[in-house]
């Protein structure tokens, strides 16, 4: 069970993943879960344990890091759904925009030099 101080975004971010219901129950009971139930609910996508624990671990996060991904871009895609999520729809659309213009803006230096 992920345990997290009152506050901290964490009833509207379950709430947005299992529902309200679910959440309500969840969190008003505190009972724990399997690894198994978590990802039903849509908490975890994937999980590893045992023997090549750390060798899975290390092999999920190349996905996501240089040579394989642009750090930076995982980041704004990151930054962007999580902002998009907390948000209204219309609002969501205007960060995105901004971070995609922030994004090929430093495509733009990186290739042709600052840009004035």
């Amino acid at each position: 069970m992920v345990r997290r101080a009152p506050g901290t975004g964490g009833t509207q971010r379950l709430s947005r993943l299992v529902g309200k219901s679910k959440a309500i129950e969840l969190m008003i009971t505190g009972n724990t879960f399997s690894f198994e139930e978590a990802r039903e609910f849509g908490i975890v996508t994937t999980s590893s344990s045992g023997e090549g624990f750390m060798e899975n671990i290390l092999e999920y996060a190349r996905q996501f890091t240089p040579p394989n991904k642009a750090a930076k871009a995982v980041g704004r895609i990151k930054r962007a759904v999580q902002t998009g999520w907390e948000i209204p729809m219309e609002s969501a659309w205007r960060s995105s925009a901004r971070i995609n213009r922030s994004c090929s803006k430093a495509m733009m230096q990186r290739r042709f030099g600052r840009l004035r």
